[in-house]
């Protein structure tokens, strides 16, 4: 399921690809569906913000780790590891699923502005994966609002549809992916709010009701 490739899997060779990276993740969300492409996350000496950027393109379709891992600390090390366990629970609910993608990115790839949310859902309804990214000038809050018939795309900064799950089951947070000082994420009311994320910054959630 997992690919450590040496650089020539990463198409822009050894260095830390910066704003091509940047572009990449913000092109990934209307491709998010089976069968999984692969996705790489180049492994560099990246502060945890920009480290967990990567790996969360990486839930939108097949991860693969490139780059030079052995210049990463503990603490990158860490993250990693905390990605890839979240992406093995996450892996059957990414195979088949339903995608909702919503947002403010906009068409332009290049200088990315606001936001992105894509969010997979179980067959069944009782499981869902949210990947939220913010590039340039996010809003002050990015959520989502899982509803029962399915996921409808959030609104930011507090602004939007009501929270309101409906008559189903309540949703719970199971696991989550987030660097240190990238915010806060919170549920209430069916609502799935990131809360102060900084730019060029991304989460990933996973959620069961």
């Amino acid at each position: 399921m997992f690919a450590f490739l040496g650089s020539a899997g990463w198409p822009y060779g050894r260095a830390a690809p910066g704003k091509r990276m940047r572009r990449r993740s913000a092109s990934l969300g209307r491709e998010a569906i089976p069968p999984r492409p692969e996705r790489s996350a180049i492994l560099a000496e990246d502060s945890g913000a920009a480290l967990v950027y990567k790996l969360a393109a990486g839930f939108l379709g097949r991860i693969c780790l490139s780059g030079d891992p052995d210049r990463l600390d503990e603490h990158q090390w860490a993250l990693v590891r905390e990605a890839l366990d979240l992406y093995g629970r996450a892996a059957p609910l990414i195979d088949d699923g339903t995608t909702r993608q919503g947002g403010t990115r906009g068409a332009a790839l290049r200088n990315a502005v606001g936001r992105q949310s894509v969010v997979r859902l179980s067959p069944d309804g009782l499981r869902a994966l949210v990947v939220l990214h913010a590039f340039a000038d996010p809003d002050e809050s990015l959520s989502v609002t899982l509803l029962d018939e399915g996921v409808e795309g959030g609104e930011g900064g507090g602004s939007g549809s009501g929270g309101d799950s409906g008559s189903g089951a309540a949703w719970a947070l199971d696991a989550s992916l987030l660097a240190d000082g990238t915010g806060a994420l919170s549920l209430a009311g069916g609502r799935l709010r990131w809360q102060r994320p900084p730019e060029w910054s991304g989460t990933v959630a996973l959620l069961s009701r």
